[in-house]
């Protein structure tokens, strides 16, 4: 008779046995395509650095591999590795490379649009007959500076093509001085453009010197006589210095308010430098040097006639000797013609010396005299006394 409980250990021992062989691990084989990879198994690293063919253990059923590697893409995949497989599961892994970033959009900037070529001013073929008026000066530039400038403003004007210019002074010329004192004091616009009328000019140029601080600020402007306004305007601010820098940008200054009208052939924009001697005149006035001219010369003068009276003294003095060889001369006579040889040598000698001091002091005059007059020149802007014919008569007015 069969005993239950043998049967019952028999079952127990089956079954434990199943579990065991449930719960042992499998050997699983893989095939990396590159070395020292990090594998994973269901989310647990096995293998820190694997080789190309490396040898894992895992459990029976469902898991999961993963292989990751520093440069490629981690690979992942569920496989089910069978307990009872005969053979070593074998599994292939093939990491790619990680791709490199995409290069960014390239924006296509669309080019800015041509720059608008800006033609040059025509040439105007239209005569341009101009009037410049005196410059006014404003926060302490000297009157020498003003007076110059007109003149300089008034040259450029003139070496413009098919420009005819005269300027206030040549004016005055024409007119009596109660007159000019009307026409100099002439103001705004309107007054001006009636004065350019009058003048019968097209337009009237006027420029004005401003002394702020440490700037100098010169202002053209044309005027139109037929419209009374201001046609153009050219401004610039420049450093106070010696009135040398006002001169310098009279010729820019000009291109900019009149480019229509190009540079005659032959002529270069621009005030010669030679403006800065009338800014910065010699010391000496010319009356000083021809005085002490004139004075060496009558030095000269004199002397030449104590040197034809020494040769007279001494002729005579020569003549009194061979009268002696022939027959008894009086020594008192003698003496008298030496004491005079004497005295004609003396002043002959001075006087040739004080002509040779004067004419080395004119000398060194010469080099700091204001030969152009350029101190006086602001006086002789005005007439002092003018002359006018009038139907009644003359009449003469004075300053």
């Amino acid at each position: 008779m069969r005993r239950p409980w043998i049967g019952l250990l028999f079952a127990l021992a089956m079954l434990g046995e199943a579990s065991i062989a449930q719960a042992k691990p499998v050997q699983v084989q893989l095939h990396l395509s590159v070395s020292g990879a990090r594998v994973l198994v269901d989310g647990d690293e096995v293998v820190k650095e694997a080789r190309q063919d490396q040898s894992i253990e895992v459990k029976p059923g469902k898991v999961t591999l993963r292989v990751e590697h520093d440069g490629f893409l981690p690979w992942e995949q569920q496989v089910e590795v069978a307990k009872s497989a005969k053979e070593r599961p074998v599994i292939q892994v093939l990491l790619k490379v990680v791709p490199p970033p995409e290069p960014p959009l390239a924006v296509v900037v669309a080019p800015p649009p041509p720059a608008a070529v800006v033609a040059p001013p025509a040439r105007s073929t239209k005569p341009l007959r101009l009037a410049v008026y005196e410059t006014k000066l404003a926060g302490g530039i000297p009157e020498l500076v003003g007076f110059l400038l007109s003149d300089s403003l008034l040259s450029e004007v003139r070496k413009l093509d098919r420009v005819s210019a005269i300027s206030m002074a040549e004016v005055g010329e024409m007119l009596g001085f109660e007159q000019q004192r009307q026409l100099l004091g002439c103001g705004d616009d309107a007054c001006m453009a009636e004065l350019g009328g009058a003048l019968g000019v097209d337009e009237l140029l006027t420029s004005t010197v401003s002394g702020i601080g440490a700037s100098r600020i010169l202002t053209l402007r044309r005027i139109d006589m037929a419209h009374a306004g201001v046609k153009g305007s050219a401004t610039r601010r420049l450093t106070a210095g010696n009135g040398e820098e006002i001169f310098a940008v009279v010729g820019s200054a000009i291109e900019e308010l009149y480019p229509e009208y190009a540079v005659k052939a032959g002529r270069e924009r621009g005030v010669s430098v030679a403006i800065a001697a009338r800014l910065d005149p010699p010391p000496l006035p010319t009356p000083v040097f021809f005085t002490t001219a004139s004075l060496s010369l009558a030095a000269v003068a004199v002397g030449t006639f104590f040197a034809f009276s020494y040769r007279d003294v001494s002729q005579q003095y020569a003549a009194l000797g061979v009268r002696a060889l022939e027959s008894p001369v009086s020594g008192t006579e003698v003496n008298a013609l030496a004491a005079r040889m004497k005295e004609r040598s003396q002043q002959l000698n001075i006087a040739f010396g004080v002509a040779g001091g004067l004419a080395l002091l004119a000398g060194i005059e010469a080099l700091f005299t204001d030969w152009h007059d350029y101190r006086h020149a602001l006086d002789r802007r005005e007439k002092p006394v003018a002359l006018q014919l009038t139907p009644t008569g003359f009449l003469v007015s004075w300053r």
